[in-house]
């Protein structure tokens, strides 16, 4: 279960949240429900307008109130996790610590230019020799009764498997 909420925090979008919205409390929640009926009624009305804004502060309201008791309950005297988490996620330090690679460049570069060398000790291809009178015979059109002989042949072989 532990594992969902996790993936589900990492890779579920805010706005795709159906069931939770982070300050959203049991006064808020009917104040949510009269603004989501007033703007089915009329979306356009003041008494609509009013009422969304109530809901937002509201909901603004009770994210202060959640941040404050989560400060007011993190203990910043020891060292403690939870304190060091909040202040990583608040603070404005982005880099990433680097990591060191264990193949240099030049390493690369020195592969590269071994595998771009090959092996030297094949012999060079021979060229090909031009066609004689002797290889003619083997690659003259068939004629047909070479094909007939050829196709009554493969029949027979089939008949026997």
């Amino acid at each position: 279960m532990d594992c969902a909420k996790f993936s589900a925090k990492r890779n579920i979008l805010r706005g795709c949240r159906t069931c939770f919205a982070q300050g959203l409390n049991k006064d808020s929640t009917t104040l949510y429900n009269k603004c989501v009926e007033l703007n089915n009624a009329d979306p356009f009305s003041s008494n609509t307008v009013q009422c969304g804004n109530a809901l937002t502060n509201a909901i603004a309201l009770g994210k202060r109130k959640k941040w404050q008791e989560l400060i007011e309950s993190t203990d910043m005297t020891h060292g403690s996790r939870r304190a060091w988490k909040t202040i990583h996620f608040l603070g404005n330090d982005y880099t990433k610590t680097e990591t060191k690679s264990l193949v240099s460049a030049d390493q690369v570069g020195h592969q590269l230019l071994v595998n771009s060398r090959g092996n030297h000790h094949h012999s060079k291809r021979k060229k090909l020799s031009l066609v004689t009178s002797d290889s003619y015979t083997y690659t003259r059109p068939f004629t047909m009764t070479e094909m007939i002989t050829a196709i009554k042949a493969l029949k027979i072989i089939r008949q026997h498997v």
